[in-house]
């Protein structure tokens, strides 16, 4: 299997998923279709207010899944511990008006088990299985003890609705960052997204931006290679890892030295197969730019013997832009999540996109754009 070997884990189970790792984006064992002819319709904005309850401040959302049974949303926080404990919280959408929907906060639950210090928990996607257990992904992150800098791995953990930790698996070696040997994820760039399949079989973890190992950050004039990796649930080893081409950033830089960044932000797996993907392009001095994708799942060639992806003469995935929320009259925000809805009356499948607001209010905000679809 290449360089791509198994990560560790502790728990009191071992996972029932497959999962693909995707840095970037996604794919599945088989080939699953893209969609075509979607339309989406904006039907309404919300703004969450930064509530206090319980010791904990509203903000950092970074994923969403819906609980169809009991149709409550579970939306994870990547607070790290400035602003409350590492959680999740259960989120009522009344959409008895799809026009003029209503949000409340229902509560939050305490993500235990995982010490921050130890794991760095830095959590940005969440699924909700069918045994009712909630996956999580961490970017984990860097802990300096006595001026030495220690780089924590990226990680993907399972646990009950009552915030009980039930498994947790860090990712394969290849993915964790060794900055003096320009190897793994860049900061700030590892599991952003996370999807479950329809038939929950597979958990798709997507990666922000590209391993150092193949190659740069987008730019305004390249996009940038990102891999996905396929992990069997039978034996938990990778499979297979396939390319995926990031789009170029959606602006030139001010000054050569303003910042510029271009990522995989969320994954939604589509009741008639294929992946919808979230790409957020952010440049200082020229905004943000936020783009969905429908991607096929099962396509591109297998480039596990690949250590890096600098050399041509493979087929990455396929995907497709079906909807730039630059064309709408929505505010365009830090938006990090994806999840559906019931569907109305007329038929149509209803979608949410949520903003994290970085804790950052006055400047930013938590946003609710629903569509139907």
């Amino acid at each position: 299997m290449g360089t791509c070997g198994r990560g560790g884990g502790v728990g009191t189970r071992a996972p029932r998923w497959a999962i693909l790792l995707l840095v970037g984006w996604g794919c599945a064992t088989s080939p699953q279709p893209v969609e075509r002819g979607l339309s989406f319709e904006h039907l309404a904005t919300l703004e969450l207010p930064a509530v206090e309850r319980g010791g904990a401040t509203l903000g950092g959302l970074s994923g969403m899944t819906w609980d169809r049974e009991r149709d409550v949303y579970y939306a994870v926080s990547d607070d790290g511990g400035a602003h409350g404990p590492p959680r999740f919280y259960t989120l009522s959408l009344d959409l008895e008006n799809p026009q003029e929907p209503s949000v409340s906060v229902v509560g939050w639950t305490e993500l235990r088990g995982l010490d921050p210090t130890e794991h760095g928990l830095d959590f940005e996607g969440i699924a909700l299985t069918s045994d009712d257990t909630l996956l999580v992904t961490s970017e984990g992150g860097r802990r300096v003890i006595d001026g030495v800098a220690t780089e924590l791995p990226p990680f993907l953990g399972e646990w009950s609705l009552d915030g009980t930790l039930l498994h947790y698996s860090r990712l394969p070696d290849r993915f964790s960052a060794r900055p003096g040997l320009e190897r793994g994820m860049r900061p700030n760039q590892g599991p952003e997204a996370l999807a479950l399949s329809r038939d929950g079989g597979v958990a798709f973890v997507g990666f922000e931006g590209p391993i150092r190992q193949d190659g740069a950050d987008p730019t305004a004039m390249a996009g940038a290679w990102s891999r996905v990796v396929e992990v069997a649930s039978t034996d938990g080893l990778p499979t297979a890892e396939r390319a995926y081409r990031l789009d170029p950033v959606h602006a030139e830089k001010p000054t050569p030295d303003s910042f510029s960044v271009r990522g995989l932000v969320e994954l939604l797996a589509l009741p008639g197969g294929g992946l919808l993907a979230m790409e957020r392009s952010y440049v200082a001095g020229r905004g943000t730019a936020v783009q969905l994708y429908l991607v096929a799942t099962g396509t591109g060639d297998d480039i596990t013997d690949r250590d890096s992806l600098l050399v041509g003469g493979f087929r990455p995935l396929r995907k497709e832009m079906v909807l730039d929320l630059s064309s709408l009259d929505v505010p365009i925000d830090n938006y990090e999540a994806l999840a559906l809805g019931p569907r109305l009356a007329d038929g149509r499948q209803t979608l949410w996109i949520l903003s994290d607001d970085n804790f950052n209010r006055g400047v930013q905000s938590t946003w609710l754009i629903l569509f139907a679809f």
